[in-house]
């Protein structure tokens, strides 16, 4: 993991010599810049020496907090710097970097105004300090309580351990997750079960009411125990129809015979239901359960048959866990889904005091001044002819309908603002900033989300999708996490919510999470804005729960997501969503590598925007690579790879400038433009998607290489308008084309709209591309485009300047080499070389 560099280190070097001087302790912090000398007493005893507190599992908190005479817990360093006085308005608390600090009562809270300018640092170029969520099982606590079971031990733990009294759901052992007791079980090189052998299949379901299911299974495939009416305690995870999700928490117990009216010979009948009865219906578009759908029971007692896995039983109190016969060792419960939360109080709803306000159509009218009044009435008042942007802080801010106004926005003081200079005001500092966490490692957490994404967090009666984070940033702006590490978390890694502005998430390592590795999300009224993640590395996320990204932003404004290194994901590497009035604006998503992606689910891209909106979101120089999909049919049947796109537009995804990207190695094609209008998708490189045969069971065609647009209905406004297809470069598979056809009629390679394409292409450009296929010649081919072969594409005044059947001369595209070689037909057509051509 590459370390920050620190570039302000010089100019301190008196300050270090003082401190060296004063102690041979372990060598002292590097100081951040703007440190101050003080004298500044803490209680009366203790001088704050060089506004530095150091923290170490060896010190005492009724220390003096220097490198000498440290503190032993981040909390006691915590209420030293409340107190630290107008002597040390900036503070460092250094963590000794061997140490792992467990919180008492975790999350530890900086949630004072007074934490603010505090820089945490835990590295010290070798090692990195830990903050830890969990409680270190006693090694006597655990006990043989059968003899019958040598390799079975047990501990009770304390009551009221976890928070809100939960069970736990994961288990630490030597600083990795154990696996809860499962069958069937669970394989480490394959955390996404992408093997037949990982899963048991329902035969048959029938819905009963109640998020309450009645399935039917193979009773040969079963372990004797599970067919047992006597059984019971233990529960499912499953992937319901269409896999865009899997479920967490489903009871399972065997359904008496009264429930199954006609059973089917050799099927094993159960009752299964849901944690929330409201998201788990026969009607529910992510979470009815159905035959075909994967899933494996966990939390059986009777499962617990694998060594270094574990059950618990939830009237007992009992931890048990099944090893070679050696008492546990290093085991930890985890108390917290998060370590550490930066927040302030929740902000005031706000009041919608509005001004005059300016109408787009008439700008000398005036609508008269609203009063106080319910955000949902505000924005039903407030609006008109206005379609509402946000509600923000005590501002309200309306999007412009008039077509001639279109990118302007209104403000609640009267004032048209321009789109590309549209900055929220500021807002009085209601808890810390100018908080930094340097070189910290966060462990040990829990999460409670079960897997669920619907409302996709967007409104506050969402239940959302799932964003358990080890550290929870809210209400609060000036935030760095900057050269942290998360790994083996049983959610994710950060959250940041509540109309928190400026955070940044730099240089950190993710890898091993249940969840989400940067979760951003906010309503209307809560949307985060101004903020950084860049330069991180993150791996293995979604391993729980699917729904789940590198990075999700469900909404954000005026954000950037830069030259991070996605692999190894659940779901997708970067998903940005608006639903509603919720809608993200002027994102830049810039420089990204995000390779083997959507693990185990289906429907989506590697880099996936959805919802209306985005306004001035920018995608460029990214590289996407090995979008796989999987899902089964109704049958149980496996699918890999299925269903991707290599970046996905979807549900109505508007004002996107596409540029500079490599997208290769996808399913469906390149780019899924769902019903959005005025996209621009200029100067790519689509290389290599399969246009892979779509089953039956699919609800959209193979997509052809390159560019595939989908109608979606409208009530009102328009779909597909004005959209522009230009400068790129589109090469298919040696293997030729593998579909001939889809659900909805012939694949078009070069081009695919769908359903109609003289109906949906009102303002479409398509122009100056290059198309080549090694082995095939597309001039030739039938049904390159919606409007039959190349010749007739041309006479409708498509692609007139572009070239067919051309090789673009890669230098090396089977090694991930984009560059163009000297003489390449692209580079004479004007296409610009790529700023990031490795891929």
């Amino acid at each position: 993991i590459g370390r920050a560099k620190m570039a302000w280190l010089p100019a301190l070097i008196v300050s270090l010599a003082v401190l060296c001087s004063r102690s041979q302790t372990p060598a002292p912090r590097t100081a951040i810049q703007g440190d101050l000398t003080s004298a500044d007493w803490i209680d009366g005893t203790h001088p704050l020496i060089n506004c530095t507190l150091y923290v170490s599992n060896k010190g005492s908190d009724s220390a003096a907090g220097t490198a000498a005479s440290p503190l032993q817990t981040p909390e006691a360093a915590v209420l030293r710097r409340r107190v630290s006085g107008a002597g040390c308005p900036s503070v460092a608390i250094v963590l000794a970097a061997t140490d792992t600090f467990y919180i008492k009562d975790p999350p530890l809270n900086l949630d004072d105004s007074r934490d603010s300018n505090t820089r945490w640092e835990g590295n010290d170029g070798v090692h990195s300090a830990t903050l830890s969520a969990g409680w270190p099982v006693p090694p006597g606590c655990w006990a043989l309580r059968d003899p019958a079971q040598p390799a079975r031990w047990s501990c009770v733990l304390p009551a009221g351990l976890i928070h809100d009294n939960q069970p736990p759901r994961t288990i630490m052992g030597n600083g990795t997750r154990l696996t809860e007791a499962r069958f069937p079980g669970f394989t480490p090189a394959d955390p996404y079960g992408t093997s037949a052998r990982a899963w048991l299949i329902v035969n048959s379901s029938a819905y009963i009411g109640n998020a309450s299911f009645i399935i039917g299974v193979q009773a040969a495939a079963l372990p004797r125990w599970a067919t047992d009416p006597s059984w019971s305690g233990a529960r499912v995870q499953i992937f319901p129809t269409r896999s865009w999700i899997n479920i967490v928490q489903v009871s399972i117990a065997v359904a008496p015979p009264s429930a199954v009216p006609i059973p089917v010979p050799g099927l094993a009948y159960f009752r299964v239901q849901c944690p929330l009865p409201s998201q788990c219906t026969n009607t529910s578009n992510s979470a009815t359960i159905g035959a075909g759908n994967r899933f494996f029971i966990d939390g059986a007692q009777a499962a617990l048959t694998t060594s270094g896995s574990w059950a618990y039983n939830r009237t007992s109190r009992e931890l048990a866990i099944l090893t070679n016969g050696a008492r546990p060792t290093a085991i930890v419960v985890p108390r917290s889904t998060a370590v550490l939360r930066i927040a302030a109080p929740p902000t005031p709803p706000a009041k919608c005091t509005m001004g005059p306000i300016v109408n787009g159509r008439s700008p000398g009218s005036a609508v008269a001044t609203l009063p106080p009044m319910t955000v949902a009435k505000c924005l039903a008042a407030c609006c008109g002819n206005l379609a509402c942007l946000a509600i923000h802080r005590d501002t309200v801010y309306c999007y412009l309908l008039d077509r001639r106004y279109e990118g302007n926005f209104i403000n609640g003081t009267g004032g048209i603002v321009a789109d590309a200079n549209w900055t929220l005001p500021p807002s009085p500092p209601r808890g810390p900033r100018g908080v930094v966490v340097s070189g910290v490692r966060f462990s040990d957490t829990d999460y409670r989300y079960n897997g669920y994404q619907e409302g996709f967090s967007l409104e506050s009666t969402d239940l959302g999708m799932p964003r358990d984070a080890a550290v929870v940033v809210s209400n609060v702006s000036d935030i760095t996490l900057l050269d942290c590490t998360f790994v083996e978390l049983g959610g994710g890694g950060v959250h940041i919510a509540n109309a928190s502005s400026h955070i940044t998430v730099n240089a950190s390592y993710f890898s091993q999470l249940g969840q989400t590795g940067v979760t951003i999300n906010g309503d209307t009224s809560t949307q985060p804005i101004h903020c950084t993640v860049a330069d991180n590395t993150i791996a293995w996320v979604g391993t729980t729960l699917a729904s789940a990204a590198g990075i999700v932003a469900s909404t954000t404004s005026f954000s950037t997501f830069a030259n991070n290194s996605v692999q190894w994901s659940s779901r997708w590497g970067i998903h940005l969503r608006s639903q509603g009035m919720s809608i993200s604006y002027n994102n830049v998503v810039d420089g990204n590598t995000l390779s083997n992606l959507a693990m185990s689910t289906r429907d989506m891209g590697g880099l996936s925007f959805i919802g209306e909106g985005h306004t001035g979101t920018v995608v460029r120089n990214n590289c996407v690579r090995n979008v796989i999909g999987m899902d089964t049919d109704s049958t149980g049947h496996f699918l890999r790879p299925f269903y991707t796109w290599g970046l996905y537009l979807d549900n109505w995804s508007s004002n996107f400038t596409v540029t500079g990207n490599v997208i290769r190695g996808n399913v469906l094609g390149g780019v899924f433009v769902h019903g959005g209008s005025n996209n621009t998708i200029s100067n790519n490189i689509l290389y290599n998607s399969s246009n892979a045969s779509m089953p039956t069971e699919g609800h959209y065609p193979a997509g052809g290489l390159g560019v595939t647009f989908g109608y979606m209905h409208v009530s009102s406004g328009s779909s597909l308008e004005n959209n522009h297809v230009t400068q790129n470069i589109i090469v298919g598979p040696a293997s030729g084309p593998a579909n001939p056809g889809g659900t909805h009629g012939p694949t078009q390679i070069v081009l695919t709209i769908q359903p109609n394409f003289t109906k949906f292409a009102s303002g479409l450009t398509v122009e100056r591309n290059l198309y080549f296929q090694p082995g095939v010649r597309l001039e030739s081919t039938v049904h390159l485009t919606p409007l039959g072969g190349w010749a007739a594409w041309r006479s409708s005044g498509y692609d007139t300047k572009s070239v067919i059947d051309v090789d673009p001369l890669f230098v090396g595209a089977s090694t991930g080499d984009f560059r163009l070689a000297r003489g390449s037909m692209a580079l004479a057509m004007g296409f610009v070389p790529l700023d990031n051509p490795q891929c």
